[in-house]
């Protein structure tokens, strides 16, 4: 059906909102058991805060400059399309980042937990193509015509079955605090070319894109 359809192409869009643009994944390697000292200015729980923040103000150059595994994540180019903008914005707008308590170290790395709040990117799909029925049902009993929302093959008209999935859309995430969730996440700190860089998991990548991509 066209307006499934229409859903999965939008919420594909989100596909790439953690990975367009991504440089190529650096495998992780052991590393010199050296000790550090992790309150050091600089040192790799300061790393984290920084990009964790850096995240939540979207300030896109300054996480990047944190990353070790990737030169981007995509975040900074929204898609064109109308629909699909309305999911990005909902989705960045809802990203909250926290570390949690402890961490395990060795060496030149530091292995930490953080939390990520999202959105169910399931949940919403399921609530806007009830939305969408609605509206759809609504168009057809107030249509003058019956050619006025179906073609030729009975099928809706695309532009109808198109402005349904917008306007559900745009009421399903007018409101998302029904769909916010979190999800636990593994990042690694390592020590590399004299400073501290952070390596992204998939897991985190998921919840970025509110699990459209599972790396």
């Amino acid at each position: 059906m066209l307006v499934i359809r229409k859903i999965i192409g939008a919420l594909l869009i989100l596909a790439g909102l953690a990975v367009a643009g991504c440089g190529v994944w650096v495998c992780s390697y052991a590393l010199d058991a050296e000790p550090f000292i992790d309150d050091a200015e600089g040192g790799p729980t300061e790393t984290l805060e920084h990009f964790l923040s850096c995240m939540e103000r979207k300030d896109w150059d300054g996480a990047y400059a944190d990353l070790y595994n990737y030169s981007s994540l995509g975040l900074e180019t929204p898609p064109e399309d109308e629909l699909s903008r309305l999911y990005w914005d909902a989705q960045l707008a809802a990203l909250h980042f926290t570390a949690e308590e402890g961490s395990e170290m060795s060496g030149t790395r530091m292995i930490k937990r953080v939390t990520v709040r999202c959105l169910n990117l399931d949940a919403i799909s399921e609530d806007i193509g009830k939305q969408v029925q609605v509206i759809l049902e609504d168009k057809v009993r107030n249509a003058y015509l019956k050619s006025d929302v179906y073609d030729e093959s009975g099928a809706y008209k695309e532009d109808v079955a198109y402005a349904a999935l917008y306007e559900a859309t745009r009421y399903v995430l007018s409101d998302t605090s029904p769909y916010a969730t979190a999800q636990e996440c593994t990042l690694i700190l390592h020590f590399t070319e004299g400073r501290w860089r952070v390596e992204v998991s998939p897991a985190f990548i998921s919840a970025l894109s509110a699990g459209a991509a599972r790396g």
